[in-house]
Order: structure tokens, then C-alpha cells, then sequence
């Protein structure tokens, strides 16, 4: 099945908190089991794994990582839905938070982020690979652990259209071919559905996005890529870079059909006295109470954890609703964020009515 959009690959530097004297000291001081828990369910087969990572980097393993450090809540969630849990024995404390409905101990962190690593952490988990996004330090990280053999992997789940790449290459490292193709059954699932929406520009929905930090998507962002797999346009669609910063004037002279601001990203949902905090915010800026999309109802605010799931790939169903609701009467995208932390992360409690979505009220 194809795609409807094509994406831009995107690079940022950063760099991981590492000395070589560090890592020294910590490969000599521990062998490959000393952290963390032994796997309680292991890959499917213990042939030499070669792959080829999103960066074109040929990477080989011994054989499928039985001790991974996965870096990024997006891969995170993807090696969850593959059964990997108990394979994984690193990841970053900002995942672990953002990934809390899923309970991943504190133990397993290694950072607080994937721009700030501890590779000394790394060998001390006795990891096998290292799982990262192409915008973190994969770099450094890759030179500074090249000596202990433990091969890094670059897995960018978060680029909607790779995802399908992103879910084989994640599989054969984790040797999880076999649990692969229920993974690709559910993003088929959305893929037909989202061929509903018109594919000519001139027919579009334009969308403003605003993240939760006051930021908005460029064309090299994550939600660029979503709002494009909806069959919308993003109105800074044209603007270089990933979060981007707001000019509030392009905003009102732009008059959008839709807007989505994005509040948080906490499992359990948001309170309605919170969206109305945000809601009356945000319509006290000037020229925003006269907006279209805030007039006629058109302005949604979520709460990112019901979106920020599975590739990406939820996010494009809702914003294919909201800007094409008359196409989408049947569909509703919480019924898939309710399949996936159901039946691929093993989240039983979800509720969709805790309070994912708020819509403001036309007039």
C-alpha cells in the first residue's frame, strides 16, 4: 500500500555525556548481565542479524539484541508492541516518564534524554545495540561505544511514512519478525482509512498546529509529516525546520481552516478546567476571537499521550476528522488508540473519555 506523502529526512546535532576513561572503567568493572533483569522472553532465532538502519548504515549483530538500550518513547512504544519488554534494559528518563501507563522502571534509564546520554550507563547494561532517533547524538554515541562492541542502530519511528521500514528493522533486530505483522496489520488498518481525504492541494483543509511549548511544525517536523498523511496542509508547510517558532501575524493573515494545539502529554487525560484555561488563552490573543477556525468550532485542543503513539500514525486519523468530518462520520480515532495501548502495549485502565480531545464551541 502506498503512501500519500513524502517526507524529509532531518539532522540535529547533539552530544552525548561521555569520557573515555568512563567507559573504560565501566566495561572493566561489570560483565554483559550485571544491570538489569534477564529477559523473560527472548527473540525468536539466534542467526547473525544484518541489517541496513535509516541512515544507509550497514549494522551486524551476532545475532537478535537479547539486552537492548532503546532511546526514544516512539521506538519505545513500537518494541513493546513487538512483545520486546522484557529485551529492553535501557532507555532515557524522559521516555519513562512519557511512557509512564506502561510502567518501565526508573532502573532503566541511561539519561534524561536522547540528547543526553551516559554511554558509561550504556556498557553497564551489558546492551547488545542501542535503538536511536537520527535527531539525538547517534554520532558520538556510535564512535564512543564502537570499542565495546555494541553496535547503534538508527530507528526513527516518529517519521509517519518510515514506519512500515521502522517496524521490520525494529523486528529483525529484536527478532521479532513474527509479532512484525500484527503491528503492520494495524497501520494498514489506518492507512485505508486515511485515503478518504482529498490528495489535491487545492481541495485541502490548511491546519495550524501549536505543540505545548508555544512552537509550531516546520517542514521537517514529526506532525508536518501527520498533518500531510491526513490529507491537510500545514500552514507552515514552507517554513525550514522541525519546531519552529510562531510569527502570531501569519496565523491571523493566514485564516486556517482548523486549529490544533497540543497541552500536554500525561496519561489519564486532561481536565475540562484546564482546556478552558488553555481555550481562553488562546482566544485572547489578538485577531484570534475573529479566526474561522475558532469562530465555527474548528479548534481542537489534545492532550498528546492519545496521539503520540504508534509511529505517528494515529495522529494523521484525527486530524483527518476534524478538518474532513462529513468523510469520517464512521471513524473514530480513540477507538485506536484504545486498540493499540489495549491489545499491543497491554494498557488495560485506558479510557477514552478521561479527556483526550476538547473541542471549542462555534460562535
Amino acid at each position: 500500500m502506498t503512501r500519500a506523502i513524502a517526507r524529509h529526512a532531518i539532522a540535529r546535532h547533539a552530544t552525548a555525556l561521555i569520557t573515555a576513561a568512563a567507559l573504560l572503567g565501566a566495561a572493566a568493572g561489570c560483565a554483559p548481565t550485571s544491570a538489569g533483569a534477564e529477559p523473560q522472553a527472548g527473540p525468536a532465532t539466534s542467526a547473525a542479524v544484518d541489517v541496513v538502519d535509516d541512515q544507509g548504515r550497514a549494522v551486524h549483530l551476532d545475532g537478535p539484541a537479547q539486552r537492548a538500550v532503546v532511546i526514544g518513547s516512539f521506538n519505545v512504544d513500537l518494541a513493546l508492541a513487538l512483545g520486546a519488554r522484557d529485551q529492553i534494559v535501557g532507555t532515557d528518563e524522559q521516555t519513562i516518564e512519557r511512557l509512564a501507563a506502561s510502567k518501565l522502571p526508573e532502573s532503566l534509564s541511561v539519561g534524561a534524554n536522547g540528547t543526553e546520554l551516559n554511554a558509561e550507563a550504556i556498557v553497564a547494561k551489558g546492551a547488545d545495540v542501542v535503538l536511536i532517533y537520527r535527531n539525538h547524538g547517534w554520532q558520538e554515541l556510535a564512535s564512543s561505544l564502537e570499542a565495546f562492541d555494541i553496535p547503534v542502530v538508527v530507528l526513527s519511528t516518529w517519521v509517519f511514512d518510515q514506519w512500515d521500514a521502522s517496524i521490520d528493522l525494529a523486528a529483525k533486530v529484536l527478532g521479532r519478525q513474527e509479532e512484525a505483522a500484527k503491528v503492520h496489520a494495524f497501520s494498514d488498518d489506518i492507512a485505508t482509512l486515511l485515503e478518504r481525504s482529498p490528495q489535491d492541494p487545492a481541495k485541502q483543509a490548511v491546519l495550524f498546529y501549536q505543540d505545548s511549548a508555544g512552537k509550531s511544525t516546520g517542514n521537517e517536523g514529526g506532525k508536518n509529516f501527520a498533518i500531510q498523511a491526513a490529507g491537510v496542509r500545514n500552514l507552515f508547510a514552507d517554513v525550514a525546520g522541525n519546531q519552529i517558532d510562531i510569527d502570531p501575524e501569519a496565523v491571523i493573515a493566514g485564516s486556517p481552516d482548523l486549529i490544533a494545539v497540543e497541552t500536554t502529554n500525561i496519561y489519564g487525560g486532561t481536565s475540562d478546567a484546564d482546556y478552558a484555561a488553555k481555550a481562553a488563552e488562546l482566544t485572547s490573543q489578538p485577531g484570534w476571537a475573529q479566526l474561522d477556525a475558532v469562530t465555527s468550532g474548528n479548534t481542537f485542543l489534545y492532550n498528546a499521550w492519545a496521539f503520540d503513539l504508534a509511529g505517528n500514525q494515529i495522529t494523521p486519523l484525527f486530524f483527518a476528522k476534524w478538518a474532513y468530518p462529513e468523510l469520517y462520520r464512521d471513524v473514530d480515532p480513540l477507538d485506536y488508540v484504545t486498540r493499540w495501548a489495549q491489545e499491543y502495549l497491554g494498557i488495560t485502565d485506558f479510557n477514552p473519555a478521561d479527556g483526550y480531545v476538547h473541542q471549542l464551541t462555534a460562535g
